[in-house]
């Protein structure tokens, strides 16, 4: 009986060890997915490409993974509207009503995002804070680390800084840099949890576009290797939604 009972012991032993080994390939195999240069999101996020501060403190094209849904869109044949369809964010995004912007409406949506980031130094009675400004210290000190550390290396692109000393949004009293001060306060606020820096920082790369739809996409072209003939297509689009 003992030796049928170690013989038992050491099957189910077999079995088991077997059954971690499946298990942890297969926890392998979906790193190494996740670690692949294509990003893939899935439900009510997506990727898109937009200007940002690259590693060398200059400003270029990055991919951001980012917050808000980013559909396909069928090819026109025409590149400029191609990349306009792709990048330029249309509707509303699941958080509109929250907030009460949308991207069919830029400019009242930059003013809307503005008053929620407040004026540049937390001063009270600046003229874009009011009813719905997060202010610093409405957030905890862990939000506030975060907060401090996305505002650093958000860039405000096209009027403020150039390429090669761009202005960050903690730098920069104009309403688009206010707005991404709203936008990443917004989200570390109330979905801090759930979404990470580089989705924070790609929806604001969302927001951006919509408002500098013509320098921004006219850079993705022309870092892109068959967009370079048409950028000169894109005069006709305007170099900035909304005052600054």
């Amino acid at each position: 009986m003992k030796k049928e009972s170690l013989e038992r012991l050491t099957l189910i032993a077999v079995v088991i060890s077997a059954i971690f080994l499946i298990i942890n390939q297969f926890v392998i195999a979906s790193l190494d997915g996740s670690s692949s240069s294509s990003i893939s999101f899935s439900g009510k996020t997506g990727s898109t490409l937009g200007v940002g501060l690259k590693s060398d403190g200059t400003r270029g094209v990055i991919e951001y993974p980012t917050i808000s849904e980013v559909p396909d869109v069928d090819k026109t044949g025409d590149a400029v509207q191609d990349a306009l369809n792709k990048y330029v964010p249309t509707g509303t995004p699941w958080y509109a009503d929250d907030v009460g912007v949308s991207f069919d409406d830029p400019v009242n949506s930059l003013n809307i995002w503005a008053e929620v980031g407040g004026p540049l130094g937390e001063r009270a009675g600046g003229r874009f804070s009011g009813s719905k400004t997060i202010w610093e210290k409405d957030l905890t000190p862990e939000q506030q680390a975060r907060y401090e550390k996305l505002v650093s290396v958000a860039t405000c692109d096209f009027c403020c800084g150039s390429p090669q000393r761009p202005t960050r949004v903690n730098e920069c009293g104009c309403s688009h840099a206010g707005a991404a001060r709203g936008i990443i306060k917004y989200f570390i606020q109330n979905y801090g949890d759930k979404y990470s820096d580089e989705q924070i920082l790609g929806e604001r790369s969302r927001w951006q576009t919509l408002w500098y739809p013509g320098p921004t996409v006219k850079l993705i072209l022309s870092e892109s290797p068959d967009g370079e003939a048409s950028v000169s297509d894109l005069s006709k689009l305007p170099s900035m939604v909304g005052g600054c």
